[in-house]
């Protein structure tokens, strides 16, 4: 049974570790501005996080992030599915929003 519950688990740190990196890899991004936490997101005040798409840089503020993803404020709006690089982060464009785009996170280069 203990076997069981440590696959069960591992998976869940692993998840862990990787979204404590991601947070820590978006704090540097974000220049080292304080970031507020919450239990679920955290917030930038108004930090600034360009991305690049095909090797071009845009323009954006990172306005919030989860462990899972986040919402950045920008005036390019790329098509919903496409893949971004926000520093060593890949993330999806999962939604657009009035003021910019939500994104969900993919992997991050060690």
């Amino acid at each position: 049974m203990k076997a069981s519950n440590s696959r069960s688990t591992s998976p869940l740190a692993s998840r862990l570790v990787r979204n404590e990196k991601l947070l820590a890899e978006l704090r540097e991004i974000a220049g080292r501005s304080p970031l507020t936490t919450s239990k679920t997101n955290t917030t930038a005040p108004q930090a600034e996080t360009p991305f690049e798409i095909d090797g071009q840089e845009y323009a954006a503020r990172l306005v919030s992030l989860s462990p899972e993803g986040g919402r950045l404020a920008t005036d390019h709006e790329p098509p919903i599915g496409s893949l971004i690089r926000i520093g060593r982060i890949t993330a999806r464009v999962v939604g657009h929003l009035p003021d910019g785009i939500a994104i969900d996170f993919i992997d991050i280069e060690d």
